[in-house]
């Protein structure tokens, strides 16, 4: 597509998008700043996404992936929360402006930081092709490659167990998903980060050796772990990773 409409398409968007939060923010008063930080992330997401218009950047590129999946959690969620006035599963009601302003801001930092390390970070993101073979295809780590993935996929499902133990067990959890952050806090965080420990573990074993009764099994069982967790994203980001592979 021509450059000149390629731009004109992408402001006539940002345009709109502006009213849009404009007329938002008339409805929901005192809240302007968080609807203003939305809406220069959107524009953000839109200006970097409208290379696709130009050819400069594939649709199916990870880089495309990455920028939808900013614009689902920093622009539309919020706008949904904020309009709608969507309880906290925390503090058990809606945020401030104040909470949503500091929230926001972090989530600009990231999306900065992102598409600022994208813009001029190296373009070449593997290691020196022999030094890659050395760490990734000795007979060492070939040897121990299984045993460490299967280590990580136990230390990650016993985390995930401890965390349920604060919600009563996978039979407490299931009755009250919408808790799960509470157990998550009792546990601690750093348990959290360990139970995050099984996609690597599942997704490493199943790169290598494809669909086995290992594979399966573990993969099955950490879907399970994970819609009881009560998280349809992270059993999506479990699916869609291994579809990936």
């Amino acid at each position: 597509m021509n450059r000149t409409l390629a731009k004109i398409i992408v402001g006539s968007v940002l345009a709109v998008m502006a009213l849009f939060f404009m007329v938002l923010s008339t409805s929901s008063p005192g809240y302007g700043t968080p609807y203003l930080l939305i809406y220069v992330m959107a524009a953000m997401v839109g200006l970097s996404a409208g290379r696709v218009l130009t050819g400069d950047l594939y649709w199916f590129s990870p880089h495309f992936a990455f920028l939808g999946g900013f614009f689902l959690m920093y622009v539309a969620a919020p706008t949904v929360m904020i309009h709608y006035r969507v309880q906290s599963d925390v503090f058990q009601r809606p945020l401030t402006a104040d909470e949503y302003t500091g929230a926001l801001f972090l989530c600009f930092v990231a999306l900065s930081c992102y598409l600022l390390g994208w813009r001029f970070g190296p373009k070449k993101t593997t290691m020196n092709r022999g030094l890659e073979w050395f760490l990734t295809d000795t007979p060492a780590v070939r040897a121990t490659f299984d045993y460490a993935c299967i280590g990580m996929m136990i230390c990650g499902f016993i985390a995930w167990l401890y965390i349920f133990s604060f919600a009563g067990g996978i039979a407490g959890q299931l009755a009250d998903m919408k808790g799960r952050n509470q157990a998550t806090a009792e546990a601690g965080g750093w348990v959290m980060h360990i139970a995050f420990f099984t996609y690597a573990g599942c997704l490493l074993y199943y790169s290598r050796h494809g669909f086995n009764l290992i594979s399966i099994g573990s993969i099955g069982f950490f879907l399970f772990i994970l819609l009881v967790f009560g998280s349809r994203s992270y059993a999506a980001t479990l699916i869609l990773s291994v579809l990936a592979i």
